[in-house]
């Protein structure tokens, strides 16, 4: 099928004058210096016409950024008179050109969204600094923590905090939490690490294991990984714990396709057309579409979400858990490679591999691709929230391989 894009206008010119302003200043430009130190800024979350979030990367540790349209600057005003009570001014600034439109920045203690959590557990210190070395960080989303032993109180080896905005549940439903969902599965032999809840049902705490992931460098024998992954994973798919939520591969689609007509509109019909054939392939090659072939996904199952250590694998971060179709994972992991540009060769090792652990519910082969070209879709705006220089081009790439990839 036919993937070609247009462009109708200047990459970003349809922005919000402060997303313009954060894609468009190189670090150190001048303009952002005063909520940046002149430090990159990425991870951007966009909300069309009224605001924007990012992280910015300094030597103290990341912060946030955020900007607002004239429609939402009573979010601007609510958060400096926050911090202002607990005796800190967050730097403002007016976007050159564009009245009405702000942006500020604050210390990830001031998170709008992760503040209240955070103390609840106990893991800011007394200047609003969290306690223990950020690993990752998400602005009003979510905080992962290494924590030193000692610093929550009985949590004595090294350890891992996860703080989230809402809690780690089951999704709105009235089922098992994550960390019950997660225990359930260690009792069935799947090899997760399982988190203890804290003071606060938004951190999880999760013992600290092993020397890195599956993406990293000098992750170990591959092959033998690539099988111990692949038992695992099918152990996982075949569970009898209930998440209480299906994925839903047409909405996640749907909001993949607004994505993409968001930040770059010339190439939004070309995303939509791409993801209707990807999902009817799916559905044409195999039963993966169908709910008498879903099992236990992990949802979000790349290599980087496999720890490697002295007692084999864990697999991590499993706060997308859901029912749904083994594809959904192989195909994000198959997705995962080929965008950190490490080819095909070792998901394709691990849909053979998988084959012999859950025949059942291994897709075929069309249906893989299928999966595959949907989840590289799905990522299609990561080089704009990436904040990369060439993104609006990166962008068009992505959804020019969604199809290539899923569609042969």
């Amino acid at each position: 099928m036919s993937v070609d894009v247009v462009r109708r206008a200047p990459a970003g010119a349809h922005l919000l004058p402060a997303v313009r302003l954060i894609l468009d200043e190189a670090p150190g430009g001048g303009i952002l210096d005063p909520l940046t130190d002149g430090h990159p800024v990425d991870h951007l979350r966009y909300k069309p016409g009224r605001s924007v979030v990012g992280r910015v990367h300094g030597p103290g540790g990341p912060r946030w950024i955020a900007g607002f349209s004239p429609r939402a600057a009573a979010k601007a005003g609510k958060l400096r008179h926050h911090a202002a009570r607990r005796g800190l001014e967050l730097p403002m600034l007016e976007v050159p050109g564009a009245p009405g439109h702000v942006l500020l920045a604050g210390p990830v203690g001031e998170d709008k969204r992760l503040h209240r959590a955070l103390k609840a557990a106990g893991l800011l210190e007394a200047g609003g600094g969290p306690r223990g070395h950020v690993l990752n960080y998400n602005p009003w989303r979510r905080l992962v923590l290494e924590l030193p032993p000692g610093v929550l109180a009985g949590v004595e080896q090294r350890a891992v905090a996860k703080t989230a905005a809402a809690p780690h549940g089951s999704h709105g439903g009235a089922g098992a939490t994550l960390a019950q969902l997660v225990a359930g599965l260690h009792r069935e032999g799947v090899p997760v690490l399982v988190p203890r809840e804290s003071a606060d049902p938004r951190t999880l705490v999760y013992p600290h294991y092993g020397w890195g992931d599956w993406a990293g460098e000098g992750a170990g024998p591959d092959e033998g990984t690539c099988h111990a992954a692949a038992e695992a994973l099918a152990r996982l798919h075949r569970s009898a714990v209930h998440p209480f939520r299906h994925v839903d591969p047409a909405a996640r689609a749907a909001a993949a396709v607004r994505a993409v007509s968001t930040v770059v509109p010339g190439a939004g019909e070309a995303a939509g057309r791409i993801a209707r054939a990807l999902l009817d392939a799916a559905a044409r090659h195999d039963g993966s579409a169908h709910r008498s072939t879903h099992g236990v996904v992990h949802g979000d199952f790349s290599a980087d979400q496999v720890l490697l250590g002295p007692d084999g694998i864990r697999f991590i971060d499993l706060d997308r858990i859901a029912l749904g179709p083994a594809g959904w994972d192989l195909g994000c992991f198959a997705a995962s490679e080929l965008l950190a540009g490490r080819g095909t060769e070792r998901s394709e090792e691990l849909l053979a591999a998988y084959g012999a652990g859950a025949p059942r519910l291994r897709p075929a082969v069309g249906a893989f691709r299928a999966w595959t070209g949907l989840h590289v879709l799905l990522r299609a705006v990561e080089p704009f929230r990436e904040n990369r220089a060439d993104w609006a081009e990166q962008v068009v790439d992505r959804v020019r391989l969604a199809a290539t990839a899923g569609l042969r």
